[in-house]
């Protein structure tokens, strides 16, 4: 294995602690709505944002249409729009087209130190 793979793995590794928690307690709370293991695995490989998944199944439950729950997570994830914002006058060159990746909470602190 090389030092670069070593390394990956090794900055990888708070992404995947941050991870594990949340995709159990949205396993749990699924569970709890009646909602089958494909439905939630269909529901987190669609949805890719933690936040949005958790309002969504909340919102679900409570009866609430496709229109508001869309609008309600669009809401809520226009903090990456701001966050982006912020964060496009810092980088320079090719990176740049690629940072949107990292706006991710946990990706933050794993790309704080190229920043």
């Amino acid at each position: 294995m090389t030092k670069e793979v070593r390394d990956a793995y090794r900055a990888g590794v708070p992404i995947f602690i941050g991870y594990v928690p949340a995709a159990v307690a949205f396993g749990i709370l699924s569970k709890g709505c009646g909602i089958s293991l494909l439905e939630s695995f269909c529901f987190s490989a669609l949805v890719f944002a933690g936040a949005s998944q958790f309002i969504a199944l909340n919102l679900l439950m409570t009866g609430m249409g496709p229109g508001g729950i869309i609008l309600t997570t669009l809401l809520v994830n226009f903090r990456h729009f701001l966050m982006s914002a912020c964060l496009s006058p810092k980088m320079a060159g090719p990176s740049k087209k690629y940072f949107s990746d990292g706006l991710r909470g946990h990706r933050r602190g794993v790309l704080r130190p190229l920043l």
